[in-house]
């Protein structure tokens, strides 16, 4: 991710010794420059260098208040802390191109209201994401080998994504069409290292996916984040790749369900090695509730599912007309800016947008046809051993119709090429 930098002006409303209570500690005059339009609330940040008076509280015990010289409007801001400058987080109400002035007070008193992100986690089992108390996604990361189907249940982390009341999940688990399919996840069906060939799809042969830990959870108004090492290992516990999973779940406005970064890095530790298979058995994934396979008789066996009523249907759409994935005939189907689906759940409709940034491998393809809600970005990769690969994607999740297609291409947009934010020197 690129860090703007830039000399912090400071302008103390206190005597250096006693930063009050009752006053904010310090101002910063920031610049938004937007070079491609990206829509509506859009995530951004600023590495900063915190004021001595705050540089030694915890990140959750500074306040940020950001405050649009133009529109006046105030939004919440958040101090993420780590490497050598903190991140300062905000979310852009709308991006327009040009250049935009914005004010940040930050002081030492945190934010006080309820509508903030906080992560609660059933230890061994699995880290559930709130916002303002609704349930948003739960880390399924339990591995247990204490028997067969222990094994089946807990043979890799994925998460789940919960409706807009945050009372059900609108993404599968272990059982149902499809098993190895679960929420958002992601894996390849042949990957080969040293002679021998490993299925880290549906963890075949014993291959499995296992969260060591967690190095960090930060939470606050504008985004949680989790940190974690994975390890993909063999029957007998070799590890073939190190994982450092980083996902970030961003504020958005009321009728948005979670805007997620999806940011990873796969290192070769078991040596030389090929990330493979096909576009129905590789890459990251997003699979929808089971309840949609049954909807559309693809439980049943039928992968396409044609004769599914108009209501029930599965719908994709790509970034302009004429695409087609590859159990449509492939055509222009190569490095395409994302994919989106929009199923059929409990008499709602589900509207999810899959993007793939400029940075990922290329060759990228989308499989994106599945009447079961199955979808998501595939490559082939070999890799040195020792080599590490980074890869990002987002994911935009809505309990509503398909949105228009210029909505989800200024999403994409504001991911591939992002506001530029710098720091009055």
């Amino acid at each position: 991710m690129k860090r703007s930098t830039g000399m912090i002006v400071l302008m103390l409303f206190a005597a250096a010794a006693g930063w009050g209570a009752s006053a904010p500690a310090a101002q910063l005059e920031l610049t938004v420059r937007v070079t491609e339009a990206g829509g509506k609330a859009v995530p951004v940040h600023a590495a900063i260098d915190l004021p001595a008076a705050l540089a030694a509280l915890p990140a959750e015990k500074i306040g940020v208040a950001m405050k649009c010289a133009a529109s006046g409007a105030s939004v919440p801001g958040q101090i993420v802390l780590g490497g050598r400058q903190a991140q300062l987080w905000w979310v852009l109400p709308e991006a327009k191109v040009g250049t935009s002035k914005w004010t940040a007070t930050l002081s030492a008193r945190p934010y006080g209201g309820k509508d903030v992100f906080a992560f609660e986690d059933t230890k061994g089992k699995h880290l559930d994401l709130r916002f303002g108390g609704r349930l948003v996604t739960r880390l399924m990361y339990e591995f247990d080998r204490s028997s067969k189907e222990k094994i089946f249940e807990t043979y890799k982390p994925y998460h789940h994504v919960f409706d807009a009341a945050g009372k059900d999940v609108i993404t599968k688990g272990a059982p149902g069409h499809d098993p190895h399919h679960r929420g958002i996840y992601i894996g390849w069906g042949k990957t080969t290292c040293g002679g021998k060939s490993y299925n880290f799809w549906s963890m075949g042969g014993g291959s499995a996916q296992v969260l060591r830990k967690f190095s960090s959870l930060t939470a606050g108004p504008v985004l949680a984040r989790s940190a974690a090492l994975i390890e993909w290992i063999d029957k007998d516990d070799k590890v073939i790749i190190s994982e450092q999973r980083e996902t970030t779940c961003f504020r958005q406005p009321s009728e948005a369900i979670m805007l997620m970064e999806f940011r990873t890095e796969l290192t070769a530790v078991g040596g030389e090695l090929t990330l493979s298979a096909n576009a129905e058995h590789g890459g990251f994934q997003y699979r929808a509730h089971n309840q949609v396979a049954i909807n559309v008789g693809a439980a049943r066996g039928k992968q396409t599912a044609d004769k599914a009523s108009s209501e029930l249907k599965t719908r994709y759409a790509f970034h302009k007309e004429g695409i087609k994935t590859p159990g449509q005939k492939l055509n222009g189907n190569t490095d395409l800016p994302w994919a989106a689906q929009s199923t059929a759940l409990r008499g709602k409709r589900y509207s999810v947008q899959h993007m793939n940034h400029k940075s990922n491998p290329k060759g990228t393809i989308y499989s994106a046809y599945r009447q079961y809600g199955r979808f998501g970005a595939y490559f082939k990769k070999t890799m040195k051993a020792g080599e590490v690969l980074p890869l990002v994607y987002r994911i935009h999740a809505a309990e509503r119709t398909m949105p228009p297609r210029e909505e989800m291409n200024l999403r994409h947009a504001a991911f591939n090429e992002p506001p530029v934010v710098t720091v009055a020197k």
